[in-house]
């Protein structure tokens, strides 16, 4: 599973939007496991340190205990309360315990060198804020430009683009995709909020583009011509910096960079 670095390179702008959510607020929302297998929701504070995430916990924790019998973890950002209220980050993954005394103290601080230390290791990532257009999910048609895990290449292993089209089923998006090459993805247990059947890639068509309510670029293909989308299509989300200043000066399409 990428660290919090590997995906701050794939993803920069949409890992500068979490970051900031995280940093907002010093008190974030832990979910872990128990042993019976319920779900247990703690406050906790995070950081970043050389490139990674850390959590850490007072010594024997129940939140800590968790996390050393199942590593699987839940972080949400700290929420501001309406109207002030402009988004929130959600992270998934795999918490691994850090045991090095020096290490705990470097990053706990030396007080705390008795505690727990976490890096976390992330499987999800997203940020949500409000729907500007105020245009109802469920109906919507929503197109992904790329779903592979990077630029140029057919492996959508750790890629953002299953759990957002998950999602989006689950909140009744109709939901598309294009990739020159991934011409077909399916989902594994952990997505199955919407529905979970696969999905083909569909041609780039001017109808196709017309047609769509959003796009969202998730890979950032070369051979993709962003010109062509940007005049064809209403509203895009740019999660890869894909579209460069002239394009979005130039464009019609509301754009919204991630």
């Amino acid at each position: 599973m990428p660290s919090w670095s590997d995906f701050e390179a794939a993803a920069p702008a949409l890992a500068e939007r979490v970051r900031g959510h995280l940093d907002a607020h010093t008190h974030k929302t832990l979910a872990t496991i128990r042993a019976d297998g319920s779900p247990r929701i703690s406050g906790t504070e995070s950081q970043f340190v050389d490139g990674e995430l850390w959590i850490g916990s007072m010594p024997n924790a129940r939140k800590a205990h968790d996390l050393q019998r199942d590593p699987r973890f839940a972080l949400h950002s700290g929420s501001d309360d309406p109207p002030e209220w402009s988004g929130d980050a959600k992270l998934a993954g795999v918490a691994e315990e850090i045991t090095d005394p020096e290490r705990v103290r470097e990053i706990n601080g030396g007080e705390h060198v008795s505690s727990h230390l976490f890096r976390l290791d992330l499987r999800e990532v997203s940020a949500v804020g409000l729907n500007d257009e105020r245009k109802a999910m469920r109906g919507s048609k929503v197109m992904l430009l790329g779903v592979a895990y990077k630029k140029d290449i057919d492996d959508v292993r750790e890629s953002p683009a299953l759990s957002i089209i998950d999602r989006l089923r689950a909140k009744g998006a109709d939901v598309s995709y294009h990739d020159p090459f991934v011409k077909e993805v399916t989902f594994d247990d952990a997505h199955t909020e919407g529905g979970g059947g696969p999905l083909k890639s569909i041609q780039l068509t001017d109808e196709a583009l017309r047609k769509a309510d959003c796009l969202i670029i998730v890979t950032d293909h070369s051979s993709i011509d962003y010109q062509r989308v940007c005049s064809l299509t209403p509203l895009i989300v740019d999660t890869r910096n894909a579209l460069n200043g002239d394009l979005r000066k130039s464009s019609s399409a509301r754009i919204i960079r991630l």
